[in-house]
């Protein structure tokens, strides 16, 4: 791929994602699973090999007829980077064609100045590379994830330790910076792509994602695809809440100082999920407050998106998701009628703990350039 990344047809991306989700296959078995007749799949297949994008492998003879060859995605030639900036950390996450994480580093620290981090960023993306045997050529996007709202399409609006990410064209910086396509996204969305890709999506396909970080966000995904909405904003739930409330919202950020005030010194929300101890002073004090607020989410993402699941995700502890999970309240009213209750979504912690949001936003330029 030396002319950068590949681009492919409809029908290519239909033809590489039921490789990639089925691998290994035969050729002789594609043809069934799509709507394309024989020829035109052999035809695909022979020019996604071309564009080393799938490897064939040996001849495997069932019944009677030629033997069909065994297809692989070739993992070694196509690469995208996510980035996940957060108040105390920032996490870079080389994937690969297959939407496998092959590299992840943290830079602990180091997110507050915004052209100190871009170099940083620019910097272990290519030594990730170089550690892949992968040029610069064979990466398919850089996509940056902020906790952060939109307010136009490359600007976006990050609560005040990272101000300085703030209200300026991100896009247009990020693509000083690399040739390879670049996007934004909001590290929640980012967090329900991961999810939805290699977690709690492979057996629900309608998921909200809870964003539990310094703030407190959302992502939803619809039939296994991300829902946005019109400005980029869809499950921004803070707007949710009156300024009262806000306050008492499940951020971690909030709870790393309601510790404090307990005698509990936990500096960072990283160290909150390295150490996090639910017999702690103040916890409980913590969840009980939070609660109603919680509640008020988990009844309205419910009532308006119906979900398979809620998954409990971002930097939050598994013990302190649990007991969260374990005390809320999954229904406002319990909407019985004839006997019968409405159903409810399943409340799940995460299935990609600590890098969901990293590793999804590694898989937003993979499904813009190469998937369906």
């Amino acid at each position: 791929m030396s002319s950068g990344p590949p681009r492919l047809s409809d029908n290519e991306r239909l033809v590489l994602d039921l490789i990639r989700r089925s691998e290994p296959i035969r050729r002789s078995q594609l043809h069934a699973r799509t709507p394309l007749t024989q020829p035109s799949v052999h035809r695909i297949v022979d020019g996604l090999v071309a564009k080393r994008l799938v490897a064939i492998g040996p001849l495997i003879a069932q019944g009677p007829g030629k033997p069909s060859p065994e297809l692989r995605l070739d993992r070694s030639h196509a690469y995208s980077v996510g980035v996940s900036v957060n108040t105390d950390a920032i996490t870079l996450c080389l994937a690969d064609v297959a939407c496998e994480p092959v590299d992840q580093v943290r830079i602990a620290g180091r997110s507050h100045e915004r052209a100190t981090a871009l170099e940083m960023i620019a910097t272990e993306t290519r030594r990730m590379l170089d550690d892949q045997g992968a040029t610069e050529q064979q990466l398919v996007g850089v996509c940056l994830a902020l906790p952060a709202f939109f307010i136009a399409p490359d600007v976006m609006n990050p609560s005040q330790p990272l101000r300085d990410w703030g209200l300026i064209d991100l896009r247009a910086e990020l693509s000083q910076r690399f040739a390879a396509p670049c996007y934004l996204e909001n590290n929640a969305t980012t967090g329900a792509i991961g999810e939805s890709l290699v977690g709690v999506g492979r057996w629900a396909p309608n998921l909200v994602y809870l964003s539990f970080n310094y703030g407190f966000g959302g992502g939803v995904i619809i039939d296994g695809r991300p829902y946005v909405g019109a400005h980029g904003n869809a499950m921004e739930i803070g707007r949710l809440f009156t300024d009262d409330e806000l306050a008492c919202r499940p951020a971690l950020g909030l709870l790393l100082e309601h510790l404090e005030r307990h005698g509990v010194h936990v500096a960072t929300v990283q160290e909150l999920a390295e150490r996090f101890d639910p017999t702690w002073d103040g916890v409980d004090a913590w969840v009980d407050a939070s609660l109603p607020v919680l509640n008020r989410a988990i009844w309205a993402v419910s009532a308006v998106v119906d979900p398979d699941a809620i998954v409990f995700g971002g930097e939050i502890p598994d013990a302190l998701a649990q007991l969260l999970i374990d005390r809320v309240e999954p229904h406002a009213t319990q909407h019985y009628r004839y006997g019968r209750r409405i159903p409810v979504p399943a409340l799940v912690r995460s299935e990609v703990p600590g890098v969901g949001a990293a590793l999804g936003a590694a898989l937003v330029p993979l499904k813009a350039q190469l998937l369906p």
